[in-house]
């Protein structure tokens, strides 16, 4: 890619990203943090270890699209969670803060999920919004991993609840996609390699996360070609303009979202190539359609989207993560229940 190119796709990038984050929080407690763009949830796991590893960057590798799978995952759920903790550290890029001197490297805690098995499972790669962290999402990963699926999630440097609120800078996003394809390189590359299928790759996110996830894994310019499918949520694209690459796509989205209109769902799924799925959570916001919390007296009702989410999510990554499209109805059955969501698909 060119360098003019790739700054002034960098520039856009940004731009869009400080628009999301100057709507308002996302994070439903947002009166506290009108910057935030985030995420949350609860869920039962077991931590079994925590590593740290300082590795080198490699370049990402091109791999076909999933066919077959040996061993069906679904023959064996429920599956039992084994539950990690691991830091990943890329000493090849910098850290940028909003003050102080850069960090000559990027360090990127993550947590990982094993359904207990000795076959390979198929791994999503998850990607938190601003202000957020991975520990919000434990209920929809845990449902991941019960049914087969281990998922990586990465708490970023800039963007995470982790550190203060004024230190925190949107425009990090624009180094996230390369933060998923180191975190990738490392899990296909080191201990953990045996317990991942290495060409059923995913990506998925929210908010800021999901912005993360169309430059990582859908923008045709900018998209690592190891992930095959994507889940995007309450999200905008790059650019109204990008370009998406032919993998298959599911969208979700708020109803009333205040941070990023649902018309903006809309408008990307129309533009995506099949096989692609535009759900919308019937009078959901933002984020808690989506994420879990045990105490919210904003919105008290939240957990009426959950199974929707939890269920569409997972039938969509049997129907193309497994390569098997005689579960491809089961997206649309999780999806469509009467004054919770509705679905249009293009498949």
């Amino acid at each position: 890619m060119p360098t003019t190119r790739r700054t002034g796709r960098l520039a856009t990038i940004v731009g869009v990203a400080l628009a999301v984050a100057a709507c308002g929080g996302g994070d439903d407690d947002a009166a506290d943090a009108p910057t935030s763009v985030a995420v949350a949830s609860t869920g039962p796991s077991t931590t079994l270890a925590a590593t740290t590893t300082t590795v080198p960057s490699t370049s990402p590798s091109t791999t076909a699209p999933p066919t077959t799978t040996a061993v069906d995952p679904r023959d064996r759920r429920p599956y039992e969670i084994e539950t990690l903790t691991a830091t990943f550290v890329d000493p090849s890029r910098v850290t940028a803060p909003i003050a102080g001197d850069p960090i000559p490297s990027r360090t990127l805690p993550t947590t990982l999920r094993f359904p207990v098995t000795d076959e390979p499972a198929p791994l999503i790669v998850f990607s938190h919004g601003f202000g957020a962290s991975p520990a919000k999402f434990e209920r929809l990963l845990d449902a991941w991993a019960t049914a087969g699926y281990a998922s990586a999630a990465i708490s970023f440097p800039l963007t995470s609840d982790a550190i203060e609120p004024a230190e925190r800078s949107v425009g990090d996003v624009a180094n996230q996609p390369a933060d998923l394809a180191f975190v990738v390189d490392q899990l296909l590359t080191g201990e953990y390699a045996p317990r991942i299928d290495p060409i059923r790759l995913a990506a998925a996110g929210l908010s800021l996360g999901g912005l993360t996830t169309y430059l990582a894994a859908i923008d045709d310019a900018t998209r690592d070609p190891r992930f095959v499918a994507a889940v995007v949520m309450a999200a905008v694209p790059p650019s109204e303009s990008f370009v998406p690459a032919p993998i298959p796509v599911l969208v979700m989205h708020g109803e009333f979202d205040p941070v990023v209109p649902a018309a903006t769902a809309s408008a990307t799924f129309a533009r995506l190539s099949p096989p692609a799925y535009s759900v919308t959570m019937l009078g959901g916001f933002h984020a808690e359609p989506f994420e879990d919390e045990e105490e919210n007296t904003v919105f008290p009702d939240r957990e009426r989207f959950h199974p929707v989410v939890d269920a569409t999510t997972t039938a969509f990554w049997d129907t193309y993560l497994l390569a098997d499209p005689d579960a491809q109805p089961a997206i649309v059955a999780a999806a469509d229940r009467p004054s919770v969501s509705v679905i249009v698909g293009n498949p």
